[in-house]
Order: C-alpha cells, then structure tokens, then sequence
C-alpha cells in the first residue's frame, strides 16, 4: 500500500527541491544542460525538479512499497532518479 501525501509548495527560482534532513542538499553542480532540460538535477543527496511556474506548485509524494509497474509509454517524457534519504528509513 503507498502512503500518500499532498503539498502545495512554493517553486522559489522555478524549482523545488527535495533532500533527507541531514542532506547538505548542494545542487550547485547538478544543474547541466541536459537536468535543464529534463527539469530534473540529481545529486547524491537532493534532487531539484524544475517547474513551469516561479510560485505555489501542487505536489503529490506517494513512497511505494515496490517498484511501479512502467507505464512511461504513456507519457512524452519520463525522467527518474534515486534519492538516498537514510533518515527516511530509520524512521519507517
């Protein structure tokens, strides 16, 4: 069962960004050409996801208990990442 959870966040300088609480979160780097246009920057720690919009954004965050089945032919674009979040995991 996925455990859900809606947030409207701002999207300070059309991103948000997403890291564990003892990330330095550091993405200084990580936006190249290539995460420009994918909307998407990965480091080891944070991840930045680039928005349309430089104001309030709806977002859905849904921790799965498994791998979701690819439904990606159903989109244009897909990008994905992996996100170590330790802290997460001590307390699940």
């Amino acid at each position: 069962m996925a455990a859900t959870t809606e947030l409207t966040l701002f999207a300070d300088y059309f991103q948000i960004h997403v890291s564990d609480a003892d990330s330095d979160g550091d993405l200084s780097g990580a936006w190249t050409k290539q995460a420009v246009a994918d909307h998407l920057a990965v480091a080891h720690d944070a991840l930045g996801i680039g928005t349309a919009v430089n104001d309030n954004v709806s977002v859905t965050v849904a921790v799965l208990p498994q791998e979701p089945v690819d439904d990606s032919a159903e989109f244009d674009h897909v990008v994905e990442a992996s996100l170590s979040c330790p802290e997460f995991r001590r307390v699940r």
